[in-house]
């Protein structure tokens, strides 16, 4: 199990965004030796660096330029002070700031590529049950296509600064043996939770009555006891994206971590999964989907 080292941060100047930083308190992360990248990206087209103004032939162009220009700033300030947060909140972490244009989720992907981030972290939209329904087009995308894993964070709901509460979903599976090994991975506060969501629908290859399986889920259960966490397990009838939803929120749960299976060709690498999609968009806590490293 490795610690994270690398992890991007997208920002845009959004309550959801300011909620994603605050997340992170939560999120089980070293307090030191991290880098870490917070990108802002202007959705404005602007020139190549050797245009000029007088290289455009109207003065409605030259114009348009000017607002897309002055965007471009704004975001510039708007990073800047999220790059303030962070480092506020992490002292000891390398932050950079990095702004760009274009495509907001395509620019995020690319730098994710570029930098090798072993984690995103996206905000997502608030705790509504409308809002939970409309991700948004980019933390989908972004969630779907990243080469590495992703925090979509709802930002907590301070209430007693209990320890954090984290659900696992667990099927025996790669994905979901990653989801644990990350878990397990972080550095946690005393007295936080863990709570081990098995559905048992009768449809998977795992069967959750099965002996050999039981073994498993209490082998895993022993070792989230063993790194400090107070562990349990909860082994429910239904179908994994409602068992899970329900799970999370009947335990107040801080953020869920799920497993996704890796992508063997562009077309399964869109289409995530039924489970880790429902999950993402409907949850009312954050969710860490977890992306396996290729050996």
């Amino acid at each position: 199990m490795s610690t994270i080292t690398n992890i991007l941060i997208a920002y845009d100047g959004s309550k959801s965004a300011d909620s994603a930083i605050d997340d992170l308190r939560n999120a089980g992360l070293e307090a030191s030796g991290v880098n870490a990248t917070v990108i802002s990206v202007a959705e404005v087209w602007l020139p190549p660096e050797t245009m000029s103004d007088a290289d455009l032939p109207t003065e409605g162009m030259r114009s348009h330029l000017d607002a897309n220009l002055k965007t471009f700033e704004n975001v510039k300030d708007s990073n800047a002070r999220a790059v303030e947060r962070v480092r506020n909140l992490f002292p000891a972490w390398n932050v950079q700031a990095f702004v760009t244009s274009g495509s907001a989720a395509w620019e995020i992907l690319i730098k994710a590529g570029e930098m090798k981030a072993e984690l995103i972290v996206i905000g997502a939209q608030g705790l509504s049950a409308v809002d939970r329904i409309l991700i948004g087009s980019v933390s989908s995308k972004v969630v779907n296509e990243a080469p590495c894993s992703v925090h979509v964070a709802r930002g907590r709901v301070e209430v007693d600064g209990s320890a954090p509460r984290i659900v696992i979903a667990f099927d025996g599976s790669e994905g979901s043996d990653a989801a644990v090994d990350a878990v397990l991975a972080r550095k946690w506060p005393a007295a936080t939770e863990v709570r081990l969501v098995v559905a048992n629908d009768g449809a998977s290859r795992f069967d959750a009555e099965d002996d050999g399986f039981k073994a498993v889920v209490t082998s895993v259960i022993d070792r989230l006891t063993a790194s400090g966490l107070k562990a349990q397990k909860s082994i429910i009838a239904g179908t994994p994206k409602q068992v899970i939803i329900k799970e999370a929120e009947a335990f107040s749960a801080d953020c869920i971590f799920i497993g996704s299976a890796g992508h063997s060709s562009r077309l399964s690498q869109m289409l995530l999964g039924t489970v880790s999609s429902a999950v993402v968009t409907r949850a009312h806590c954050s969710v860490e989907v977890v992306k396996a490293k290729k050996s």
